[in-house]
């Protein structure tokens, strides 16, 4: 997948494609290409997730395969590598920010450096990572500090992997969510950068998701933070969530109850005590594999169904935590 901004070009190369052969951005055209061609982002384009895909004459197409190309007017940012070691140097690209306008970047909420914008909001520059940053999932964020100091709503994540060419330590699996033959009440405390249930759950076969959307189950394709899940499987199996390369731990999330029963979810890396969430009263039941048991703590990986009596908003985060 390419990101891009309005007034951009992204150059896509293609492999065994017949002379003449017609490429489509979505509906829009673009001009006969052998293996090379640019696509001109303007105004005209929406914001949203477009394919590319190429055809032939008549318009049969010559492959199934096609790119996601993501067209946004949004200030982001991108690293050159998504991995790295304490003290590598590393890219970093920002689009869509103010013209010739001032920002910082920041490591793990640290400041690292500053700069300007150019005269059409591109930053171009390199970082340094920290010699003693530890192993693990940290965050890039470049903060526009002219305009009253707003942010950036884009990070990027860089991945470090110490020692250097260690990749088994890195797929070690560091949260499982396991799961049992018939219907488990869980949430998602970890969500990867693709949290498209036939992703998290496409490898375990057989499965089915069901939420709750206030008056009746509906199904649902993609994992949220904070939201509880019936996942039927026809085996006793487990999906792992997180891992030194994948996935993003959910540290907390804010929701808005209606009165009534509502499906939430998890945190992690801890127990939370429901009497700190609930600012009044409340009643929190889950599933134990045969019948509902009443809980008076949210633990991860588990879904719960939550009463409450009047419209309640709840803070889940690790001020709630047990001591573990």
């Amino acid at each position: 997948m390419s990101t891009c901004g309005f007034n951009a070009s992204v150059e896509l190369w293609a492999e065994g494609i017949p002379d003449g052969a017609i490429g489509y951005f979505d509906e829009y055209g673009v001009p006969p290409f052998e293996t090379i061609f640019n696509l001109e982002f303007d105004d005209s384009v929406k914001e949203g997730t477009y394919d590319v895909k190429i055809f032939a004459g008549y318009g049969q197409e010559v492959s199934s395969a096609s790119v996601e190309i993501v067209v946004t007017n949004t200030p982001y940012i991108l690293l050159g590598t998504t991995i790295a070691n304490p003290e590598d140097v590393v890219t970093l690209e920002g689009h869509g920010f103010a013209a010739d306008s001032f920002f910082d970047v920041f490591f793990d909420g640290k400041p690292l450096k500053t700069g300007k914008t150019d005269s059409v909001g591109v930053i171009s520059t390199e970082i340094e990572i920290p010699s003693d940053t530890p192993d693990g999932r940290h965050t890039v964020l470049v903060k526009d500090t002219t305009n009253g100091g707003v942010s950036a709503p884009t990070t990027a994540s860089a991945t470090l992997i110490t020692p250097l060419g260690n990749p088994e330590e890195a797929e070690e699996c560091a949260y499982e969510l396991p799961l049992s033959a018939g219907w488990n009440m869980v949430s998602f405390p970890c969500l990867p950068e693709d949290a498209s249930f036939s992703n998290i759950l496409g490898g375990i076969g057989f499965y089915q998701v069901l939420t709750w959307d206030g008056t009746s189950y509906v199904t649902s394709s993609t994992a949220e933070a904070g939201v509880g899940y019936w996942v039927l499987v026809l085996e006793d199996t487990s999906v792992c969530l997180l891992t030194l390369w994948e996935g993003n731990p959910v540290e907390s999330y804010e929701l808005d109850l209606p009165a009534g029963w509502s499906m939430i979810g998890s945190i992690l890396p801890c127990i939370v005590d429901a009497d700190c969430v609930f600012p009044s009263f409340y009643q929190l039941l889950t599933w134990d594999g045969t019948s509902y048991v009443t809980s008076a703590v949210i633990e991860p990986g588990k879904g719960y169904w939550a009463l409450v009596l009047e419209p309640t908003h709840i803070t889940v985060d690790d001020s709630c935590c047990l001591p573990s």
